[in-house]
């Protein structure tokens, strides 16, 4: 029989749970880490804010026209209706596509996809978030010529 349970948030992002009892007449202690994952959009902004980037429009097709700022470690998308943000961390990646401009991110199995107005729009939203964020699709996006280098953990290419 279990007695007592505890919880502690050891990072961000874990949590370890441990509770204590008795089985078959012994004391007993589990100790179990379970791993949070954070949703795509949050309603708070990380603190400190950061340099502004860039500001613009958007289209989603949940929300409709909405104006995006890019901070240095987060975006903040605005609408008539709400203000959500995308905190730029390990687990969110990014991918574009060209034709039409636009950027989607995904986080765990939440993605968000945002209409760009014009091609200038979708190279500025690259050259930040290139910096920023993990890219998904890359060979999607590049073809590979030829291979000019190898180290221990990753292979250069001429694209």
């Amino acid at each position: 029989m279990i007695n007592t349970i505890e919880k502690k948030k050891i990072h961000k992002s874990i949590s370890v749970i441990s509770s204590y009892g008795r089985i078959r007449g012994y004391e007993s202690k589990f100790i179990y880490l379970m791993e949070i994952s954070e949703p795509l959009y949050c309603n708070y902004a990380p603190n400190p804010t950061g340099k502004l980037l860039h500001t613009g429009q958007a289209y989603k097709s949940e929300e409709g026209d909405v104006t995006i700022a890019l901070y240095e470690k987060y975006l903040v998308e605005s609408s008539v209706r709400s203000k959500t943000y995308i905190i730029f961390d390990f687990d969110l990646k990014f991918s574009y596509q060209i034709t039409p401009p636009s950027v989607s991110f995904e986080k765990n199995d939440s993605k968000s996809t945002y209409c760009l107005r014009t091609a200038a729009d979708l190279q500025i939203w690259r050259d930040i978030l290139r910096a920023k964020v993990n890219q998904r699709g890359f060979h999607e996006q590049f073809k590979p010529k030829k291979k000019i280098g190898k180290g221990n953990f990753a292979s250069v290419y001429l694209a």
